[in-house]
């Protein structure tokens, strides 16, 4: 695993994800509600992860975007925030 830290937030990375990830989440990050970002390629891999995150006592919310870089636009991060506001996700969340 590794972290980096961007302008005082905690990034942590590692490889697969697995039924574990929840738990390691919850280790590293402590929290009540997640917010669960993926694009549609990869649907599988974000079901395990809710999953195990859900197991691990997160209030899980989940975007699944359209793959591709038209997804990497203000009116897409527009979208994506109204979404995580409507979940209410705040600083005390946890962004996966």
């Amino acid at each position: 695993m590794r972290e980096i830290t961007l302008l005082g937030t905690r990034i942590f990375v590692w490889r697969g994800a697995s039924a574990e990830a929840g738990e390691n989440v919850r280790v590293i990050a402590g929290g009540t509600r997640a917010f669960l970002l993926t694009d549609r390629n990869c649907r599988k891999i974000a079901d395990v992860v809710g999953l195990s995150l859900r197991h691990a006592g997160y209030r899980v919310s989940r975007c699944d975007l359209p793959a591709g870089e038209k997804q990497k636009s203000i009116p897409a991060a527009a979208k994506l925030y109204e979404t995580m506001l409507s979940a209410k996700i705040d600083r005390g969340s946890v962004f996966v």
